[in-house]
Parts: C-alpha cells; structure tokens; sequence
C-alpha cells in the first residue's frame, strides 16, 4: 500500500511502483504537477479515487490506460488537503 507520502510533491516525474505493492490509496499523488510517467505493475488491483488528482501533465496514452484499468475515479480532483506555499516547496 502506498499512502500520503507524495502528496503535492512537484518535483516528482515519473514513478514506478514496486512489484509487492496492491494498493494506491487515495489522493496519494494529487497535485504532482511535474508527473509524466507511471508504471503500474500487475500486482496493483485496486487504486482508489483521487490517486493522480491535479496531476495535470500526464500522457493521455498513459492517463487512458490507467482509466481502462482503474475507473476514471484515479484521476478526479482530490481537494481534502491544501498545502500551503510553505509546504509545498520542502517536497
């Protein structure tokens, strides 16, 4: 399981998802801004709503796959935390 750890991080561009992990928890991405590649091992069968929310820059190759997958749930605003500037620069 992946939890809050990446949350608005924007310095993060690509990311790849260890094999031992099942679950995406939601919002764990939302607001990585700079993301441009993910990959998704098969181990992964459930991510939950909002995991890529805001993640504005992802390929649409890559976002349509995930939805084919997922739902397009992953990919919905997940506005329940609004780092402040302060925050936001130490990721």
């Amino acid at each position: 399981m992946i939890g809050c750890k990446y949350l608005f991080c924007t310095s993060l561009t690509s990311i790849n998802i260890p094999n031992n992990v099942t679950t995406v928890e939601e919002g764990v991405f939302n607001g990585c801004k700079s993301l441009t590649c993910i990959y998704i091992p098969d181990s992964v069968t459930t991510i939950d709503s909002g995991a890529f929310g805001n993640c504005n820059n992802i390929p649409s190759k890559i976002k349509s796959d995930i939805i084919k997958r997922f739902g397009k749930e992953v990919f919905e605003s997940w506005p329940l935390l609004i780092p402040s500037a302060e925050s936001a620069k130490t990721h």
